[in-house]
């Protein structure tokens, strides 16, 4: 459903609540930075 590969793995993003924010495939780094530009701020 989401293009991960089993043997590979995955990165799972997980807020403090225990919300699961984010799955993505394990070489997905425009993903990850996409997220975090938009969770993180920069000062």
């Amino acid at each position: 459903m989401r293009g991960i590969d089993r043997e590979q793995g995955c990165i799972i993003i997980v807020r403090p609540g225990q919300y699961v924010a984010e799955v993505l495939p394990l070489n997905d780094f425009e993903g990850l930075t996409r997220f975090f530009k938009e969770v993180l701020i920069n000062v």
